[in-house]
């Protein structure tokens, strides 16, 4: 039976805690749910955070919105109601249902996949009839580029200068 915690030098005893130790970690549980929640959790956090950064950096290729303002409102809105969704929907301070470690990194990369895809998705939507009045004989590069031009048309620009270099 443990007695104490070990932390590295430092033992404390079993005594000082309010809780009890458990020996072998409890079961996951059904965590379909709390994966689902999690997931919007990181998806509307880095929505509202790349709408900020877009905002901040004055990006039309990243933004959905052409006042600034607009997009750092926004931006804080969906990251404060990401939380609150995650936060508000159950105690997230419990230990069963838990996601494991595996869980919380899929899910966390998954969200931080879909938010990009579909910001750029969205952004290009919104601004596509911008992108067909753009006529510039030398269009710019690199992050001028993103300021200026929506997200599709530049990659595809790209793509045809780098198929042209490779014949």
């Amino acid at each position: 039976m443990m007695n104490a915690l070990y932390l590295g030098e430092i033992i404390i005893p079993k005594a000082l805690f309010f809780f009890k130790f458990a020996a072998v970690a409890p079961p996951v549980g059904d965590t379909r749910l709390l994966s689902l929640f999690f997931f919007l959790f990181v998806f509307l956090g880095l929505v509202g955070m790349l709408q900020i950064a877009a905002a901040y950096n004055r990006m039309k290729a990243l933004s959905f919105f052409t006042s600034p303002k607009v997009g750092y409102i926004f931006g804080i809105c969906v990251i404060v109601g990401s939380i609150l969704i995650f936060y508000l929907t159950g105690n997230r301070n419990v230990v069963s249902p838990r996601l494991e470690g595996s869980q919380v990194l899929g899910f966390t990369f998954l969200g931080l996949a879909t938010s990009v895809v579909a910001t750029l998705a969205i952004a290009n939507f919104i601004k596509r009839k911008q992108a067909e009045n753009v006529t510039e004989k030398e269009p710019p590069d690199g992050m001028e580029a993103l300021q200026r031009e929506v997200y599709l048309p530049l990659m595809k620009r790209l793509w045809r200068r780098l198929k042209g270099r490779a014949q």
